[in-house]
C-alpha cells in the first residue's frame, strides 16, 4: 500500500516488560500540513483538507490518547506544526521531541516522540540521521583504461561535466548509495515507569516511501533493517517498541525482515552487499 494510503490511520498496541508492568504507546502519521493537496485527494472536500482545520482534529484524536498517558510516535510532523503540537503535549503533561529533516515542499516533515511525564521518566533519549547509524559499503567506480586515447576521452568527458553541473543531473546510483543519501531521522527514547520502575525503550521511524523499482523496493529493506538494527542497539537488551509509518505491507521484505529477522536471498528486495565487503 502506498503512504497515502496508511496516513492519518491511528493505530495503538500494548507491550508489557518482565515486571508485567503495562504501557499504552500509539503511532499515527498526522499527514504533513503541506501535503493535502485538493488535486491529489481528489474524494476530499477541500474545507477538510484545509491545514488549521486538519491540525485541530489531529489534536483531537490525540486528546483520547494523551488522556489515557500513552506514549505518542508521529510522523509527518512539519515545521508548521511542531510548534502547535508542542504547546499541544506541554499542556496535557508531555515532553515532546521532533526531528524535521524533510524539504521545503513538505515543509521540512520530520518525527516527533511525547513521553508522559507524571507516568515515565525519560532515562536516555537519541536522535540520529538513520543512515549514520551504519558503516556503508564504499562502492569504488573502476577507471577504464582506453590506452593512448585516454588524453582524448578526458577531453570529451569535460562537456559532459559541465553539462552535469549546469543541469543539477545526478547520475543514477546503486541501492546503496540511495540509502546512505537518505536524510530521514528515527528518535528512541528508554522510559523508567514511575510506578513499577520497569524499563523499556520506544523509537519512531518514517520509512522512505519507495516502490517504483526492484532498486527502489531494496532501499526500503536496506532501511528497515537498520532501523530495527538501532532499536535493539539502543535499547540494550531492555524490551522496545518500534512505532513508525514503514510504508510496508506483510510480504514485503521489510515487514518480513522486521517481523522475522531474516529474509531469503531469493527475494527480489534483498540487497546483495557490493563485491570485497
Amino acid at each position: 500500500s502506498s503512504s497515502a494510503a496508511v496516513r492519518g490511520v491511528m493505530t495503538a498496541a500494548s507491550t508489557s516488560s518482565v515486571e508485567q508492568a503495562m504501557a499504552r504507546v500509539v503511532t499515527y502519521n498526522v499527514l504533513s500540513s503541506h501535503l493535502a493537496d485538493p488535486g491529489y485527494f481528489t474524494h476530499c472536500d477541500a474545507e477538510n483538507l484545509d491545514a488549521d482545520v486538519r491540525l485541530g482534529r489531529v489534536m483531537a484524536k490525540l486528546d483520547a490518547e494523551t488522556a489515557r498517558r500513552a506514549v505518542v510516535g508521529l510522523q509527518e510532523v512539519s515545521m508548521s506544526w511542531a510548534g502547535p503540537l508542542h504547546a499541544y503535549f506541554a499542556a496535557k503533561g508531555y515532553h515532546f521531541v521532533v526531528s524535521l529533516y524533510g524539504k521545503p515542499f513538505n515543509n521540512y516533515m520530520g518525527v516527533g516522540l511525547a513521553v508522559p511525564l507524571d507516568a515515565y521518566e525519560v532515562t536516555t533519549s537519541d536522535i540520529s540521521r538513520l543512515s549514520d547509524t551504519v558503516k556503508f559499503p564504499q562502492v569504488k567506480k573502476k577507471d577504464k583504461d582506453f590506452g593512448i586515447l585516454n588524453p582524448v576521452v578526458n577531453v570529451l568527458k569535460m562537456p559532459v561535466s559541465i553539462w552535469r553541473k549546469l543541469t543539477d543531473y545526478r547520475p543514477p546510483s546503486d541501492e546503496w548509495q540511495t540509502a546512505r543519501g537518505r536524510f530521514n531521522s528515527i528518535l528512541y527514547a528508554t522510559l523508567t515507569c514511575k510506578k513499577t520502575n520497569a524499563k523499556f525503550g520506544v523509537c519512531t521511524y518514517h520509512m522512505p516511501c519507495m516502490f517504483r523499482t526492484a532498486a527502489d523496493r531494496r532501499v526500503m529493506t536496506i532501511h528497515a533493517g537498520i532501523a530495527a538494527q538501532y532499536a535493539l542497539n539502543q535499547s540494550a537488551g531492555l524490551p522496545v517498541v518500534l512505532m513508525g509509518d514503514f510504508n510496508l505491507k506483510p510480504g514485503d521484505a521489510g515487514h518480513t525482515l522486521i517481523t522475522t529477522g531474516d529474509l531469503d536471498e531469493s527475494h527480489e528486495a534483498y540487497p546483495i552487499m557490493p563485491e570485497g565487503y
